[in-house]
């Protein structure tokens, strides 16, 4: 395969890429009229939201997504592990379980 192929790659960048002892990937125009469809068989899946776990591991992902958000937004994690534990009917004590862990972590 020449360089000829691939004009913006340099000589130097070929095993890198290549991983193959510095020989240049084959020349694929060829196969310009592959399609990913062609690939995939089966049913289509669609995107879904998972469901919150449920118990202190669900008590924790409320947390992590809290503290994510409040990194995020600059804004602070309590209010938003109160939101997020409404939305994913957290009994109370795991509400406050998960608002104990968001307070230890902004408070340290």
């Amino acid at each position: 395969m020449s360089a000829a192929a691939f004009p913006s790659l340099s000589r130097d960048a070929a095993p890198l890429i290549a991983g193959n002892g510095g020989e240049l990937p084959e020349d694929r125009s060829e196969h310009a009229d592959d399609h990913l469809s062609d690939l995939v068989d089966g049913e289509f899946v669609e995107e879904t939201t998972p469901a919150t776990p449920t118990g202190r591991r669900g008590a924790r992902a409320v947390a992590i997504q809290a503290l994510y958000e409040a990194d995020v937004t600059g804004h602070p994690g309590l209010p938003a592990v109160r939101r997020l534990a409404r939305e994913a009917r957290l009994a109370a004590g795991l509400k406050e379980f998960a608002e104990t862990l968001v307070e230890r972590v902004e408070r340290d």
